[in-house]
């Protein structure tokens, strides 16, 4: 039961279904340099922390940039 994490250019199959985005953050932090305020999107959708990621589907971290004012 895999699942496909994305940080910027960085991707990685691991098998982390059935654990929440809070977990898959805190393991794979360092390796996919996931920064601590990026938003998480499950299969294009904005989910929260607690959110349980099911088979195949695929978690991005992302960080807005370029913001002005």
């Amino acid at each position: 039961m895999s699942i496909r994490v994305v940080c910027g250019a960085n991707a990685q199959q691991v098998e982390f279904a059935g654990r929440t985005v809070a977990d898959t953050r805190e393991y794979l932090q360092q390796s996919l340099n996931i920064p601590a305020d990026a938003r998480v999107l499950v299969t294009g959708r904005a989910v929260a922390d607690d959110y349980v990621v099911q088979d195949g589907e695929q978690v991005e971290f992302v960080r807005e940039s370029g913001r002005k004012g």
